[in-house]
């Protein structure tokens, strides 16, 4: 039995398209989108907490605190953080919260395990840093 010639890629992906026809109207395009409203942009909790931080402090409890009047209680929280981190018994805590604020947190530290012992030699001449002359630097006499 003889085999049958396969089909030209043309040919092909004409039939294909046509096959595919009844999709057509369900693709991707200015109006047509698979997830409209997109992933939550919040989380109701997060919400929550947003708005409870942003919440304005009554004028009594600022003058408690020594804030100036309408703080918030995000205010409020970041001076009582700050001020653990001065002479609360948790310093270092509160030191390392206000730092990952700011600064974000810190790479990990890597840990590197060797069995066997290291040799180094460190040789110090006059006038070059490890092998590089003042000339390498793009520097003149």
């Amino acid at each position: 039995m003889g085999q049958s010639k396969p089909k030209s890629r043309s040919k092909r992906s004409a039939e294909e398209k046509a096959e595919r026809a009844w999709l057509k109207p369900y693709r991707f395009g200015p109006n047509n989108n698979a997830n409209p409203s997109g992933r939550p942009k919040k989380k109701p909790v997060s919400d929550r907490y947003l708005h409870a931080w942003e919440t304005s402090l009554p004028d009594d409890i600022c003058r408690k605190l020594n804030l100036s009047r309408g703080s918030c209680v995000g205010d409020a929280i970041a001076r009582a953080v700050t001020m653990q981190a001065l002479v609360g018994p948790s310093r270092v805590e509160a030191a390392r919260e206000i730092r990952e604020a700011i600064e974000g947190k810190a790479p990990p530290a890597i840990a590197i395990k060797h069995s066997g012992g290291v040799r180094l030699s460190v040789v110090y001449r006059e006038g070059r840093i490890g092998g590089l002359g003042d000339d390498d630097f793009g520097t003149t006499d």
